[in-house]
């Protein structure tokens, strides 16, 4: 967006309670995780100054331009957020997979089949899941979309990180932090 230093913006509850657990996710991974994609061109450091500040009624106040990626906490909100859905509809046992973040719930034990990305071998571990939700983040033939936020670069091609938690967007950030 085209917002300046000192701009506030409405944002959807949805998306201020994302930036809200992305945000405490930050200061639990000591700034590992972070939403905030890195500037060439800042001369602050993300743990002296955040680029955003959380106001109520669903606002955010910039403190300098910045571009938010929510790639990496989002999906595993969605997939949490069709759990909810489906207990809400009456679905006491089910399992939501969105490529890679799944999460499942009631008595049902399911068996999840990972294969390791960088094996030619066609073996899979199985992972049990009852009432959890795991992650799985991999770098495809040397390609890697995750920014090592210190650094500010791509980080090198490490296989797969698994994380398992009792929600998604946990376990889909925990994918990242892992990674790093």
């Amino acid at each position: 967006n085209n917002a300046n230093a000192g701009d506030i913006i409405k944002i959807s509850p949805e998306t201020w309670l994302v930036l809200a657990s992305a945000e405490a996710l930050h200061r639990l991974s000591f700034g590992l995780f972070d939403v905030a994609a890195p500037t060439r061109n800042s001369t602050e450091t993300p743990e002296i100054r955040r680029p955003f500040n959380l106001l109520p009624d669903n606002k955010i106040e910039l403190n300098r331009q910045v571009t938010l990626t929510l790639g990496g906490i989002a999906k595993g909100y969605a997939v949490d957020k069709a759990v909810q859905l489906l207990r809400r509809a009456g679905a006491t046992s089910a399992i939501v997979n969105a490529g890679g973040d799944i999460r499942c719930f009631g008595e049902t034990i399911f068996h999840i089949h990972v294969r390791d990305p960088l094996s030619r071998q066609s073996d899979a571990r199985i992972i049990q899941l009852k009432n959890q939700a795991m992650s799985i983040a991999s770098a495809h033939h040397g390609f890697t979309s995750l920014i090592n936020p210190r650094t500010g670069k791509k980080i090198a091609d490490q296989g797969a990180c698994i994380a398992i938690a009792g929600v998604a967007m946990l376990s889909d950030v925990l994918t990242k932090v892992v990674a790093l």
